[in-house]
C-alpha cells in the first residue's frame, strides 16, 4: 500500500502534531486499485477486499464518490476517488490530500469526518461518513415551492431555515479558529441528515492560512474542455456550481471581490463570511443571490454585485434586519465585513431574539417598545398615563401646547443630532478595536504556526539562525541596535530593521535561546502587523513608502510584541531602554492573558521603556494540547486612541472617556499621557475612576443613550468588540 509521499506530494498537516495513528498502523484499510473510469457495469471494480462498493452517489470536478460497505466493520461509508486525469498533477493531489487531512483533523459536530486515507497504483481515494438527507440548495428550492404555494410549514420557515444556517455559521467558525478557511461555502456544499444534522463538506479547495496555498499552475494545462467552463488563459471557472482548481477559486454565485480577482494571498475568513452572506440572502429571499450567465455572474463578483433584496419568493419584503445584516457581511472591502463569523453569528441570533441588531440602531420609539412589550403590566401604566396628559393637554390653552411642542420637538432634534454623532464615532472607535483584534489573532496565529513547526530538543538551547541574533538580556547587557535613531513619537531611540530579543537576568538562557531557535527570524512578521494597522495593503508598499510610513507616518498601532513562558520578550520596533529587573511573565498584559482564548483588550498600563501609556490587545499562544506557550500583542498609545475619541466638532463638548466593564474611566482625553521614566511602575495597570451611580444606571439599563448629571449632558454608546462604553460629555 502506498502513501501520500509515494506520490511526490507532501502532505499538509493543520495545527495536529500527528494526524496519523500511532505506532504507523491504520484504523480504516481502503485498498484502492486501478478504478474503471468507464463505471459501466462493475462500479466497485478495483476498490479490494476492504469495502464493497453499492454505487456510485456523486460526481465533481475533482473525481468521484461511491458508497460502499467496510467488510470488517460492517458500516456504509463514502469513498471519494480522485479523477484519472488529474493523478499527475501535483497540485490536485495536494488539494485531493489537503480535502482528506481537513476533514480528518476538523473534528466538529457540523463537519462530516473522514475516516481514513489510502494510496494503491498511484490512484488516492479516502473514506468519509456515509450521509443520507438532501443537500441545503435542495432544501431551499423545497422551500421555494412550498412559498409559492402559499403552505410553508414549520420545517420550511425562515426560522428553521436560519438555525440550520447557525449551524453551518458555528463548523465555519471552528474552521477558522483552527486556520482552515473552505473558500467555496454554497447550499451544494452543506448536506442536510434525516435527523435535522447538518454538515459542511467539499474542502477540497479549502485554504490552510500561514501555509502556501495549492492553485494550478499555467504548465500543468486546464482540466478537459467540456460545457459550462469558461478558460481564459491560465484560469479554469465552472460555470455550473463545481469548483475549478485554479487561480480563480470559488462559485461564482457566492465568491467575494478578492477570489474573484484571483487575490490568493488576501483569502481569509472574511472570504467565507461573504459567502455565507450570500447563502443568508438566498436563505431569506429564496431566490439565487447572483443570476444571469455565468461570465455575469463573474463579473458580479469582481465587484461585489448581489441581486437586490426587495422580494420574497411567494410575496412580501425581506426584514429590514435581515437585509442589514446581509449587506454589512457581503461589503465588497473585507475589513468593512463583521469582525469575524462568530461576530455575523451572533448579528443573526439577535435577531432571532427579537433584539437590537449593531447594524440597526433602533430608534428611541422602537426602543421604548421593545422594552414595554416584554412588561405588560408597564405598557398598561404606560398607556394610561398617556392617556392622562393626553387629556390634560387638550385641556391646556392652544398657545401653551404650540408652544411646549416647538420646544420639545427642538430638544428632541437636538439630543438625536448629538446621539447619532456620537454613535458614528463610537462605531468608528469599534471598527478600529476590531481590526486591532483581527490582527493581533494572526500575530498569535503565526507565532503558534512556527513553535509547532520546530523540532528537536528545545532544552538543548541550539544555535541560533544566521542573519540575526537577541540583543541580549536586558538594556545595557548586549549590543547596540544598529539602525536605532531617535523619534518624536516613542520619545527614544527606535530600530525599524531591528527587532529586540530580550530575557531576565538570571534566566537559564537555553530556554530563551530554543525558543529563539523555534521562531527564525520574525522581524517582517512583526513589522507587517504595525504597518497593517494603518491600511491592510501598507505591509506590501516598496521598501522605500514603508521606511516613510514607519517614520514619518502615524499607524494606529504603537508597538507590536510576544512573551513566552521562559522569560523571553519579543519586541517590535527594536528599542533598549528596558529596566533591569523587567519580565514579561509578570506585566499586566501577560498576567491577565494566562487563563484566556482569543484576542482581548486590557485596561491601559505603562511601558516599561517610559515610552507612553498603552492600551493592550493580547492573544494568549496555546501548543496543540491547550497549554500556554507565551502571550503575543499589540498596543495602542493612549494618546493616540484619545486623539480619535476627540469630538470637538460637537456643541459643548468637554471631554469623552471609554469605561470598562466595571463602569471605569479607563481612557480619558482631559488627560495625556505624562513622561513617567524607564519603571516597572509596580507591573500594574493605571489607576481608574468610577463614574456617577446616574451614569453607571443608566448604561447597563439602555446601551445606547443619554443622561443628564449637572449642568452636563452624557451621551454614550455601547462598542460591539469590548466590553467598553464610549462617553461624551456635553455643557448645556
Amino acid at each position: 500500500m502506498a502513501s501520500p509521499d509515494d506520490l511526490g506530494v507532501a502532505p499538509t498537516l493543520l495545527t495536529e502534531a500527528d494526524a496519523a495513528p500511532k505506532g504507523g498502523e491504520r484504523k480504516t484499510q481502503l485498498e484502492l486499485r486501478d478504478v474503471d473510469e468507464s463505471w459501466d457495469g462493475d462500479v466497485g471494480r478495483g476498490l479490494g477486499d476492504a469495502y464493497e462498493v453499492t454505487e456510485q452517489i456523486g460526481r465533481g470536478g475533482m473525481g468521484r464518490v461511491l458508497a460502499a460497505r467496510d467488510k470488517q466493520l460492517g458500516r456504509l461509508v463514502a469513498v471519494k476517488v480522485l479523477a484519472r486525469e488529474l493523478r499527475e498533477r501535483s497540485a490536485a493531489l495536494q488539494r485531493f490530500l489537503l480535502e482528506a487531512q481537513v476533514g480528518a483533523q476538523l473534528e466538529h459536530p457540523n463537519i462530516v469526518p473522514v475516516y481514513g486515507l489510502e494510496v494503491e497504483s498511484g490512484a488516492p481515494a479516502f473514506a468519509m461518513r456515509l450521509l443520507g438527507g438532501r443537500t441545503f440548495h435542495r432544501y431551499l428550492a423545497d422551500c421555494a415551492t412550498q412559498a409559492r404555494e402559499g403552505r410553508l410549514d414549520d420545517e420550511h420557515a425562515l426560522e428553521s431555515r436560519l438555525e440550520r444556517f447557525l449551524d453551518v455559521c458555528n463548523a465555519i467558525t471552528y474552521a477558522h479558529a483552527r486556520g482552515v478557511v473552505h473558500r467555496d461555502l454554497k447550499p451544494e456544499n452543506v448536506l442536510l441528515g434525516e435527523h435535522h444534522e447538518v454538515y459542511v463538506v467539499d474542502w477540497g479547495v479549502a485554504k490552510v492560512l500561514g501555509r502556501p496555498d495549492v492553485v494550478s499552475a499555467p504548465d500543468e494545462g486546464g482540466l478537459p474542455e467540456r460545457e459550462g467552463v469558461t478558460e481564459s488563459g491560465s484560469i479554469s471557472v465552472h460555470a455550473s456550481t463545481e469548483t475549478q482548481a485554479g487561480d480563480v477559486i470559488g462559485t461564482a454565485s457566492y465568491m467575494p471581490p478578492e477570489q474573484a480577482m484571483g487575490r490568493i494571498e488576501e483569502h481569509g475568513p472574511a472570504s467565507d463570511q461573504f459567502a455565507l452572506g450570500m447563502m443568508l440572502q438566498e436563505l431569506v429571499t429564496l431566490r439565487p443571490p447572483r443570476m444571469g450567465p455565468h461570465v455575469a455572474r463573474l463579473g458580479k463578483a469582481v465587484t461585489g454585485e448581489r441581486e437586490p433584496m426587495e422580494e420574497v419568493v411567494g410575496g412580501g419584503q425581506p426584514d429590514p434586519g435581515l437585509v442589514a445584516i446581509v449587506e454589512r457581511a457581503t461589503q465588497p472591502r473585507p475589513e468593512a465585513r463583521y469582525p469575524s463569523v462568530d461576530a455575523f453569528a451572533d448579528e443573526l441570533r439577535r435577531w432571532l431574539r427579537g433584539e437590537e441588531l449593531s447594524v440597526r440602531r433602533d430608534s428611541l420609539a422602537r426602543r421604548l417598545w421593545r422594552r414595554l412589550s416584554r412588561r405588560p403590566g408597564v405598557t398598561l401604566a404606560v398607556v394610561f398615563a398617556l392617556l392622562t396628559l393626553l387629556a390634560g393637554a387638550v385641556a391646556a390653552s392652544l398657545w401653551s401646547t404650540v408652544e411646549a411642542q416647538r420646544e420639545a420637538a427642538a430638544q428632541s432634534e437636538r439630543l438625536s443630532a448629538m446621539s447619532g454623532a456620537v454613535v458614528r464615532r463610537s462605531q468608528a472607535l469599534d471598527q478600529r478595536l476590531a481590526r486591532v483584534k483581527a490582527l493581533v489573532e494572526g500575530l498569535g496565529a503565526r507565532v503558534e504556526e512556527r513553535l509547532a513547526r520546530a523540532s528537536g530538543d528545545r532544552d538543548a538551547a541550539p544555535p541560533l539562525p544566521p542573519g540575526y541574533a537577541p540583543v541580549g538580556w536586558l538594556a545595557e547587557r548586549g549590543p547596540a541596535l544598529e539602525h536605532a535613531r531617535p523619534h518624536a513619537r516613542y520619545g527614544m531611540d527606535v530600530s525599524f530593521v531591528d527587532t529586540g530579543y530580550l530575557w531576565p537576568p538570571g534566566e537559564d538562557e537555553a530556554g530563551p535561546r530554543a525558543t529563539l531557535a523555534a521562531l527564525g527570524p520574525m522581524s517582517d512578521v512583526f513589522r507587517d502587523v504595525l504597518l497593517a494597522s494603518f491600511d491592510a495593503g501598507a505591509p506590501h508598499l516598496p521598501t522605500g513608502e514603508r521606511d516613510a510610513l514607519l517614520w514619518e507616518g502615524q499607524t494606529p498601532l504603537h508597538v507590536t510584541y510576544a512573551g513566552f513562558e521562559d522569560g523571553l520578550l519579543v519586541n517590535y520596533p527594536g528599542y533598549l531602554p528596558f529596566p533591569t529587573a523587567y519580565d514579561p511573565r509578570r506585566r499586566p498584559w501577560y498576567v491577565a492573558n494566562r487563563e484566556t482564548h482569543g484576542p482581548r483588550f486590557g485596561p491601559p498600563y505603562p511601558d516599561a521603556s517610559g515610552s507612553a501609556i498603552l492600551v493592550p490587545c493580547n492573544r494568549a499562544i496555546r501548543d496543540a494540547e491547550g497549554a500556554l506557550q507565551g502571550v503575543a500583542g499589540a498596543d495602542m498609545a493612549l494618546d493616540d486612541l484619545a486623539a480619535l475619541m476627540r469630538m470637538d466638532d460637537l456643541p459643548g463638548w468637554r471631554r469623552t472617556a471609554l469605561l470598562d466593564g466595571d463602569l471605569r474611566e479607563i481612557v480619558d482625553t482631559s488627560e495625556q499621557s505624562e513622561e513617567l521614566g524607564v519603571s516597572l511602575h509596580g507591573d500594574a495597570t493605571v489607576e481608574s475612576r468610577r463614574v456617577e451611580p446616574a451614569v453607571a444606571e443608566a448604561v447597563r439599563a439602555e446601551g445606547t443613550g443619554w443622561v443628564r448629571v449637572g449642568n452636563e449632558l452624557v451621551l454614550f454608546d455601547q462598542l460591539e468588540e469590548i466590553d467598553w462604553t464610549f462617553v461624551a460629555r456635553v455643557t448645556e
